[in-house]
């Protein structure tokens, strides 16, 4: 089942929320997204392993926040290791991919700025979900 885990910085929550969840929720995609999905009360690191290990795609939201953020940077080092074939870097404003992890220089980035990012987005995400369907 295709599910999302969705790396970001917190100071980039409405945008995430406008560019990546919302687009999700309409098609129907299942996510893991930080502030939905961890409780008052928990461990934030140890939810976060839970919501990594539990998603089969990646999306890491590419801003100079979460370039910034030890967090995502910690996120992005575990998805290189254990999704990078599903990882999956999405450009709001542009960063270069570098400041996350050296490997994603490599990686085609999904420009969320674009007219047509959005749906890029989605037509990717909804081809994987489809190829996860077993055969009839």
């Amino acid at each position: 089942m295709t599910k999302v885990f969705i790396s970001h910085s917190t100071k980039d929550r409405d945008l995430v929320e406008e560019k990546i969840l919302g687009p999700l929720r309409e098609a129907g995609i299942s996510w893991w997204y930080g502030p939905k999905n961890i409780e008052g009360g928990s461990e934030w690191e140890r939810e976060i392993l839970r919501g990594l290990s539990s998603c089969s795609h990646f999306i890491l939201a590419m801003t100079p926040d979460a370039a910034d953020s030890p967090w995502v940077r910690t996120e992005v080092h575990w998805a290189i290791e254990n999704r990078f074939e599903s990882l999956l870097p999405v450009v709001l404003p542009p960063v270069p991919a570098e400041e996350f992890h050296l490997r994603l220089i490599g990686v085609q980035r999904i420009d969320l700025t674009s007219e047509d990012g959005g749906s890029q987005l989605l037509s990717l995400l909804q081809s994987r979900k489809e190829e996860e369907k077993p055969a009839p």
